[in-house]
């Protein structure tokens, strides 16, 4: 039988990753309860962020980024409601996006004119000294 070393998402420790793929056998029961919870929870909340959801479920930032990306917890884009692997946009609502933001145009605007003039702060301009020379 071949065996797996895998890294723990949680612990980060090393473990024989044959029947679980992500988490050790010690993290194995809390993660689950917690991606169930936490998947609940953003079908209910489907505009809840990555921010949100590690500070509600007392994760790291990092860790909840992982989830997502390997489609463990769900997290639906802001402007249809699909299940979406990075981000905040799924790839169909982004293009939109790209394209709506193209056809904006910009007007530049002139800069306002500037007169600088150079400071002396405590000099004697007379000599092109520095106060205390």
């Amino acid at each position: 039988m071949d065996k797996k070393i895998g890294v723990c998402y949680k612990c980060r420790n090393m473990y024989n990753n044959a029947i679980n793929e992500f988490f050790c056998p010690n993290c194995e029961p809390e993660m689950t309860e917690k991606i169930e919870a936490i998947n609940k929870y953003t079908e209910a909340h489907t505009d809840v962020t990555i921010e949100e959801i590690a500070q509600e479920f007392e994760m790291e930032q990092e860790l909840v980024k992982k989830l997502q990306s390997k489609r463990i917890i769900k997290i639906h884009c802001k402007m249809c409601g699909e299940i979406i692997q990075a981000g905040v946009l799924c790839d169909k609502c982004k293009a939109k996006a790209i394209v709506k933001l193209s056809s904006i145009k910009y007007e530049k605007q002139p800069l306002p004119e500037v007169k600088a003039k150079m400071h002396f702060v405590n000099s004697d301009k007379k000599h092109g000294r520095l106060s205390g020379e």
